[in-house]
């Protein structure tokens, strides 16, 4: 098993396993490293139907989740798979905050996130995880900072056409959990940036942009 930590680079100390190096191990040896997984993150010896639960994860496309013994969780999002404690209630999500409005100049928080809006008058390559350029043209002050709903539709820069926000998120591969609480920032109807993800074709920056 130490050789095993060594050559894939399990930290069994971790609430967080990668797939992948999961994946190419034999079925015995990885039941192992999930067993000393589940109880290095528990503080209890885990049972082979635990692991066999967890198991069953690595199978799964995009995000799952399993019940375990002891008020313990795990979850497969993609490419990682951890385990937490679970929600007390009917698997009880957080949720998301109110929206909010946001002025041009101005700043806002939104639950841990604060967003800030600026004119300015020259483009510089963004940080796009962090910030967005978009016409002014596109925007129809105040903005407002808000949670997906049902039936969110957005043209991603890129795109031939509209897609479900739904469909965008999955595809750029935003934990199930997480995507509830994803900000988005909104112009009258249309969402101009979905943020740290996507800006809307229709903000896009055009030769004769001047703001």
């Amino acid at each position: 098993l130490l050789q095993v930590m060594a050559d894939t680079g399990v930290d069994l100390s971790s609430p967080v396993l990668d797939v992948p190096a999961l994946l190419v191990l034999t079925p015995p040896l990885r039941r192992l490293v999930l067993h000393a997984w589940l109880d290095a993150n528990g503080g209890a010896v885990s049972s082979r139907a635990q692991v066999l639960a967890v198991e069953e994860l690595l199978q799964a496309q995009g995000s799952a989740e399993r019940d375990l013994e002891g008020g313990r969780r795990a979850y497969r999002e993609y490419d990682r798979l951890r385990v937490g404690r679970a929600a007390r209630g009917a698997r009880a999500a957080a949720s998301p905050p109110a929206p909010a409005f946001l002025s041009v100049p101005g700043e806002v928080s939104w639950g841990e996130v604060t967003l800030a809006a600026e004119p300015v008058g020259h483009f510089f390559a963004p940080d796009p995880a962090r910030e967005a350029y978009v016409d002014a043209r596109a925007l129809m002050p105040p903005l407002q900072v808000r949670a997906p709903r049902p039936g969110d539709r957005v043209r991603p820069l890129g795109s031939p056409g509209t897609r479900k926000l739904q469909d965008l998120l999955v595809d750029l591969r935003v934990p199930a959990a997480a995507r509830p609480s994803v900000p988005l920032v909104v112009s009258g109807d249309d969402i101009v940036w979905v943020c740290g993800l996507a800006v809307a074709a229709h903000a896009r920056i055009a030769p004769d942009t001047r703001a």
